[in-house]
């Protein structure tokens, strides 16, 4: 292309340019705009030759302005990310701690003494109605045919078998005994003058962090089953079918009762925290021992017997917000 054909398209784009100044040369500086100005006033017929120079120096402007204004953007996108950022870590703090707010209390037994523990004596009138159960609300306190216990721990072992719960009926003791030797123990009597074997259920817990555990158990078959934090890890059949677990008694979370509400010894005393302890008169499925798992100490209560039911004994100390603190 020679020198006047260039001169000529320059020419052409310079007065289109200048036609849309208002849309293009609106976001240019004013002394950008009067330099333009003055170069195309400046070329009569189009002759520019001269002036090609004072058009590179508007162009370098041009860019140097540009680089400013995404400079600047880019610092407003940064901050931008970092308040959505500071926001998203402020709205997941307030999150966690209206969980934490949400949590039951934790009981925390020092152990080697035989004056602390939590106490719910039989609730004669009748059962919590439970919409997977055919108890119904208000009828009398049945044996069971089933059972599901349920609860949260944290502790280290510090005795010789520390006992976190026991029920006993006036009759005989041990009717139900779940306790640490060293792993999570059920023993169950069910009939006066009858052996009972403790079943290891093979979950350790003594590791000083909290765990959810739940233990079902039926009489048709004998069915066993344990769970530690939502996963089964120990199931079997033929233990105790065909005697149900005799009603009225009491249960004591901490103590183990050798006899009806009383009779503890110091080796049996729990050492650690305990909350959520629950009893259903039926066997929980999996996908509800699993949400159990995840609710961080909240969820559904015992209809047989519920851990707000428990009264405690002897200074036991509270502790929030228990199972929150994994």
């Amino acid at each position: 292309m020679d020198t006047t054909m260039f001169l000529l398209l320059l020419c052409t784009v310079l007065l289109s340019w200048s036609n849309v100044q208002g849309q293009s040369l609106g976001e240019i500086k004013k002394f950008q705009t009067q330099k333009f100005l003055k170069i195309k006033n400046k070329l009569p017929g189009c002759n520019m030759q001269n002036d090609i120079a004072d058009l590179k120096d508007l162009l370098v402007s041009v860019k140097e302005e540009l680089n400013e204004m995404k400079t600047e953007f880019m610092k407003e996108i940064k901050a931008m990310l970092k308040d959505t950022k500071e926001e998203k870590l402020s709205k997941k703090k307030v999150s966690t701690n209206q969980a934490k707010n949400k949590c039951a209390d934790a009981l925390y037994f020092r152990g080697g003494n035989t004056f602390e523990y939590a106490k719910s004596v039989s609730r004669r009138p009748g059962l919590v109605a439970d919409e997977r159960s055919s108890s119904s609300s208000g009828a009398p306190e049945e044996g069971l045919n089933a059972m599901t216990s349920c609860f949260w721990i944290k502790t280290l072992k510090r005795s010789d078998a520390p006992n976190v719960l026991s029920y006993a009926i006036p009759e005989r003791d041990n009717e139900i005994t779940i306790y640490l030797l060293p792993n999570v123990t059920l023993l169950l009597k069910t009939k006066a003058g009858t052996s009972f074997y403790p079943q290891d259920l093979g979950i350790w817990v003594s590791d000083g962090k909290w765990h959810h555990v739940c233990i079902t158990w039926e009489n048709i078959h004998g069915t066993l089953q344990a769970y530690k934090d939502g996963v089964l890890r120990n199931s079997r059949t033929g233990f105790k079918p065909g005697a149900p677990i005799a009603p009225h008694g009491m249960w004591i979370i901490g103590q183990d009762q050798d006899r009806y509400g009383g009779g503890f010894q110091l080796n049996n005393a729990f050492h650690g925290s305990l909350t959520q302890v629950n009893v259903w008169n039926r066997v929980l499925d999996a996908s509800e021992i699993s949400t159990l798992a995840k609710q961080c100490g909240t969820g559904m209560a015992g209809n047989y017997r519920a851990y707000s039911d428990f009264v405690p004994y002897g200074g036991i100390q509270k502790i929030t917000p228990s199972c929150c603190e994994q």
